[in-house]
């Protein structure tokens, strides 16, 4: 994997593997996204490269299509994309299904494989819907992060103090205290940068973040929640709301990879994702990207 990778140093590192692999090149925005695919793709056929970022991913397929490079496959989050109405813009790119790769596989059928798993049947027999109940709890982490991206504000939230923004003893987030934080978070990223903020007062993204949540109503929920926050919330509710297990089996970290390990390949195979990744199979025959 590249130290520090560019849309340049990417497509020059599809041309160094090109020199002892003539199969299909998976470009993914990192880490985690290659433990996912990892299980799916077929090994002798495929190779992945981590791009360190949707924007090194996009900006690098741009250059290999321009340049003619064949058997290249890059595969995004969408983020707000769809909501945006936004297409991928490029041949030989695909976005995951709903929000990003953690949502797609938290609103699969692998939650309730887990939910059996690891939930109190006692504690979660009051919820009629498990799985929108932590949607609903995400919502205001996601109006925020989609004022930030429509507004352009530039908020950091990289570390979220999830402690900090939930009621003791549920996942319910107080909301206020979560956009101080968030500012707060944002003015401290920049004076560590040694850069200024021109951020709007606390009052005025309050009054905006009340504003936008009316809006995001309409949204899909799959498709405005970031699967981290939503992982984040369901593994603190193990901790206390949905069953009493030890904080070192409930957090994210474990909790993402049980998702990953529980999403199989029945599960992959009712995405659209994984029909996207066919049909470009279809078009490119000489490459292969899946097992079968």
């Amino acid at each position: 994997m590249l130290d520090y990778a560019t849309p340049a140093s990417l497509v020059a590192e599809i041309d160094m593997m090109r020199t002892a692999f003539s199969g299909a090149i998976l470009l993914l925005e990192g880490e985690s996204d290659s433990k996912f695919f990892q299980k799916f793709i077929d090994d002798n056929h495929c190779n992945i490269l981590i791009a360190q970022g949707k924007e090194n991913a996009v900006d690098a397929i741009k250059i290999a299509n321009s340049e003619g490079k064949k058997g290249a496959l890059a595969i995004i989050d969408a983020d707000f994309w769809r909501i945006d109405e936004y297409e991928c813009p490029h041949d030989n790119l695909l976005m995951a299904d709903d929000h990003d790769i953690e949502s797609m596989i938290f609103n699969s059928e692998a939650f309730d494989l887990i939910k059996n798993e690891y939930c109190s049947k006692e504690k979660i027999g009051k919820f009629d819907d498990l799985k929108r109940y932590i949607y609903d709890r995400a919502f205001p982490i996601a109006v925020l992060r989609f004022l930030s991206h429509n507004k352009r504000l530039e908020l950091v939230f990289k570390k979220i103090d999830y402690k900090k923004i939930t009621e003791k003893g549920s996942i319910d987030i107080k909301e206020e205290i979560l956009i101080k934080n968030i500012i707060s978070q944002t003015k401290e990223n920049a004076k560590n940068k040694g850069k200024s903020t021109t951020l709007p007062s606390d009052d005025a993204i309050l009054e905006a973040w009340s504003q936008m949540a009316v809006k995001c109503r309409d949204y899909e929920l799959s498709e405005l929640c970031c699967g981290h926050d939503l992982t984040e919330l369901f593994a603190r509710g193990l901790r206390t709301v949905f069953a009493n297990q030890d904080k070192a089996v409930a957090n994210r970290e474990n909790m993402e990879k049980v998702f990953r390990l529980s999403f199989d390949t029945t599960h992959f195979n009712k995405t659209a994702l994984s029909g996207l990744i066919k049909d470009w199979e279809q078009n490119n025959s000489h490459f292969r990207i899946l097992t079968d």
